[in-house]
């Protein structure tokens, strides 16, 4: 009988990582944008609450799927082929 090695999954892995990078990438770029403009908005114009709320809805959804994407690469990154 032979042994046959498991199947290689170095592709599957590389996509992975460029799925955990780029989403990091855009959480933390999205993230940090969102905060500086917000900070900004608090400390030049305390009584401007509508532009956080903006800043919310216009940041937070990249930042949300950059996080998404970040845990979709870890997912496949850590996926064992059968």
């Amino acid at each position: 009988m032979s042994d046959q090695p498991p199947p290689s999954n170095t592709g599957q892995r590389i996509v992975g990582i460029l799925l955990m990078a780029a989403g990091a990438l855009v959480a933390t770029l999205c993230g940090l944008c969102s905060l500086a403009v917000v900070g900004g908005n608090q400390v030049f114009s305390p009584n401007a609450a509508g532009l956080d709320a903006m800043v919310a809805v216009i940041g937070g959804v990249p930042t949300v799927a950059g996080v998404v994407t970040f845990f979709a690469g870890l997912m496949v990154w850590r996926h064992k082929p059968k």
